[in-house]
């Protein structure tokens, strides 16, 4: 299950047991008991994805879905082809990503400045909070009417621990900032903490009405804390005092606490019923084999390239394929192929295009002028081998056994994700690597696919692959970076 995933089936709980509380339990006044459920909601919302029972997830594995997979059609192989370094690889999830750590540093912020003013200790402070508590901190300024009462009921709070509760879903809110229910769920547990501490004043120490008027004497003009406990909270004034009067409910209203267990029940088969998508596939059969891309920058010079393309203004690149061919890529995005044996092939792009080079240019020089070094440092730690990009080696890199044993593993190995196949959709996926020296491969990325688990799949496919035949430049072998598209289709 990807973050992505987890992150969505919990808010969507969160989003039920919210739901479930407002519809039967919130107009309830067995207090402690709400409180209990929402604290509980919380927790077994970010619990409950992870939760995996084999008896139930057989219930939802059955022969249909097995015949599914038999449906299978062709993967195509095409040829690996060449990617700019500054081309712009990120994905509508990486955004997302992006988007939501942006979202959680800033709610973070939030919470270690709120809880630095809670925390913090200056003159005159018990001025603007004039009743409230935190932990075991309670701050009751001394000429307060009915102050005695107060600090009963901010007692009661701390006896209790109800900053913990609140704690706690400011995390929950954190790592959900952008599920508007966290922020209802914290309001609502605000209400049940003034409910139960209300209740217990009342209670021992005072009459509902003159407790009443004790809150309305003094909850005007008094600036709200949220994370700590505020006797004097303007915006729960009227429910404070009309859930101080209600009526008590009937132990018959208890039965709605266990109406929640079908919610769990149904939650809990939905959890277990996510089946992984690499379980319950099958391996994809009739793949065709296209060309490898294949360069000798060694036959021509950079110069003469950059001249070719300054002739051409209209040409992006040129790349070359073992079949012998060349593909001329044009910057409107069209492209064009000429085959190299073909003679009048040859003639019709040099008509166009004047001569072509024989090959890519090999890749320019790095230099520094010697008038920008500030320094050179000396180290006795290995550094790693500089990693050559595949169109500019020399010998490319090649799977044991050759195109045939690569068509073979990739048939044998890559399952075609069951999601992909039910939402019916196919594309290129495209995974980049690195060929070590020794051969094995290393740096595993998705460049690009369309979803459903397909470059994932890839990558999973690529880590069992046996060790490759190196890379070779200069005679030596050298660490190649490899691109390798698949395209994907469903017949």
């Amino acid at each position: 299950m990807s973050w992505f995933q987890y992150l969505l089936q919990a808010n969507l709980y969160l989003v039920l047991l919210y739901g479930f509380y407002t519809l039967l339990l919130r107009n309830n006044t067995f207090f402690r008991l709400n409180r209990i459920y929402l604290l509980s909601s919380g927790i077994i919302a970010f619990l409950m994805p992870v939760l995996q029972f084999e008896s139930i997830k057989a219930l939802f594995i059955t022969e249909q879905v097995r015949q599914t997979t038999r449906t299978i059609g062709t993967v195509i192989y095409s040829a690996p082809q060449v990617y700019s370094a500054q081309e712009n690889t990120w994905t509508l999830t990486d955004w997302l990503l992006a988007v939501y750590i942006a979202g959680i540093i800033l709610f973070v912020s939030r919470f270690l400045l709120q809880l630095f003013v809670v925390l913090r200790k200056r003159s005159g402070y018990s001025s603007i909070l004039k009743a409230h508590s935190f932990f075991g901190k309670i701050v009751v300024s001394d000429h307060i009417e009915g102050r005695k009462i107060i600090m009963e009921h901010e007692k009661v709070h701390v006896s209790q621990w109800h900053s913990a509760d609140v704690i706690l879903f400011e995390v929950i809110s954190i790592v959900s900032w952008f599920n508007p229910v966290v922020y209802a769920y914290k309001k609502a547990l605000k209400y049940i903490h003034e409910f139960i501490a209300d209740e217990a004043v009342a209670k021992n120490q005072f009459t509902k009405e003159d407790y009443s008027l004790l809150i309305l004497s003094n909850v005007f003009g008094i600036r709200t804390q949220e994370l700590s406990n505020s006797f004097f909270n303007q915006s729960l004034l009227k429910r404070r005092i009309i859930m101080l009067h209600k009526t008590k409910s009937k132990r018959i209203t208890l039965l709605k606490y266990s109406l929640c267990v079908p919610l769990l029940a149904a939650m809990l088969i939905f959890s277990s019923s996510t089946v992984k998508i690499e379980d319950y596939s099958e391996p994809i059969k009739n793949i065709k084999l296209g060309n490898f891309i294949k360069t000798d920058p060694d036959n021509q010079s950079d110069e003469y390239y950059k001249l070719f393309l300054r002739r051409n203004p209209q040409i992006k690149n040129l790349a070359w394929t073992t079949k012998p061919s060349v593909t001329v890529y044009l910057k409107d995005g069209k492209k064009e192929v000429y085959d190299l044996d073909n003679d009048g092939h040859i003639k019709n792009a040099e008509v166009k295009y004047g001569e072509l080079p024989s090959s890519p240019p090999p890749p320019p020089a790095l230099s520094t002028p010697a008038s920008q070094i500030d320094k050179i440092v000396l180290s006795d730690e290995p550094q790693p081998d500089p990693v050559v990009q595949m169109e500019m080696v020399q010998v490319l890199p090649q799977f044991p056994g050759g195109p045939q044993g690569w068509v073979k593993f990739v048939g044998d190995n890559y399952n075609y994700p069951k999601m992909a196949r039910e939402n019916n959709v196919s594309g290129k996926v495209i995974i980049s690597f690195i060929i070590e020296k020794d051969g094995s491969l290393t740096d595993f990325r998705v460049v690009r696919d369309f979803g459903f688990g397909t470059g994932e799949e890839a990558v999973r496919m690529m880590k069992t692959s046996p060790k490759w035949t190196p890379g070779i430049q200069n005679g030596l072998k050298v660490r190649v970076t490899y691109y390798q598209p698949i395209i994907l289709s469903l017949s």
